[in-house]
């Protein structure tokens, strides 16, 4: 008789098979802080991608996100789970994931430019404090 897996079981078999996905993104990104510290040509890359972001608004957000939480997600499924074979079902997660990361993105963006006229747009610490208490306990809750 198979032993019944119970939600933890469930839980740690997930996370051990994203482990090494998540693992990478990690990396990748403390590389990428790391080298805007160290690195000027970088930081002047990455400050040349916050000015396209100030001019080109909800289009620059919309294809973030839309890379961020549709693209490399499903480009991370094809070569971790599906051994680097597309199928048809990733253009099917893709029909959904596209338009949802894309609004989501930019609801995300409303939200920051609405906290930025409650609050201000400086990195002080009780304008970041009151910005992390509405997107903990507001923003996250909805």
């Amino acid at each position: 008789m198979p032993k019944s897996r119970t939600p933890l079981m469930i839980g740690w078999e997930a996370a051990r098979a994203n482990a090494k996905p998540a693992l990478i993104i990690q990396a990748l990104m403390l590389a990428l802080a790391i080298s805007f510290y160290a690195n000027s040509t970088m930081a002047d890359a990455l400050r040349n991608l916050a000015e396209f972001k100030r001019a080109h608004g909800i289009v620059f957000v919309f294809g973030a996100s839309v890379l961020a939480g549709a693209l490399l997600p499903e480009l991370f499924l094809i070569l971790f789970f599906q051994r680097g074979r597309p199928q048809i079902g990733n253009l099917r997660n893709l029909a959904f994931t596209v338009p949802v990361w894309g609004f989501d993105g930019s609801l995300v963006d409303l939200l920051y430019h609405t906290e930025a006229s409650w609050l201000g747009d400086v990195a002080t610490l009780p304008v970041v404090l009151g910005k992390i208490c509405i997107d903990q306990f507001g923003y996250n809750v909805l």
